[in-house]
């Protein structure tokens, strides 16, 4: 990243059932900021997470990006990460929270730590409940246009 990135702390509120609405504590007017950028990718994201959008999560991903679960192998590109997220197809997610504890941009990067609580109904008709954080690195690929260049999450 830049010498001197924009750096935020910031406070969500997310709203759950069917949409996923986290707003940053305090609000300004004009051009979006890098870390207000990526705080609107990441809740785009976990829009897209409530509504099991495969396609769409997966074009998140830089063609070199990672999704890394704890434990396991990065699964890398969109194509695996789509195939992996499809895997997923009789599951459903009841409830999702997804918030940057912390968000760290510039005009080309940004890192997000944060954490996740996730609930979800699975084939057999049981429903679990998951939480941990997460670390986001993200890129900017065009203006106003991010994506993840590795997604990775902790229980």
């Amino acid at each position: 990243m830049a010498a001197a990135p924009a750096r935020r702390n910031r406070t969500a509120i997310c709203l759950l059932g069917g949409a996923l609405a986290c707003a940053p504590a305090g609000g300004s007017a004009g051009p979006a900021a890098p870390g207000q950028e990526v705080d609107s990718a990441l809740a785009r994201y976990g829009r897209f997470t409530m509504q099991m959008a495969s396609d769409s999560l997966a074009a998140f991903f830089t063609p070199d990006g990672q999704l890394v679960a704890e434990g396991q192998p990065p699964i890398v590109g969109p194509a695996a990460i789509l195939t992996h997220l499809r895997s997923f197809n009789d599951y459903r997610v009841l409830g999702d929270s997804l918030v940057a504890d912390s968000t760290v941009a510039d005009s080309a990067t940004g890192l997000q730590v944060g954490h996740y609580w996730q609930r979800v109904r699975v084939p057999k008709g049981d429903t679990i409940e998951v939480r941990g954080g997460f670390e986001a690195r993200w890129v900017r690929v065009a203006p106003h246009v991010w994506r993840l260049q590795r997604l990775a999450t902790r229980r």
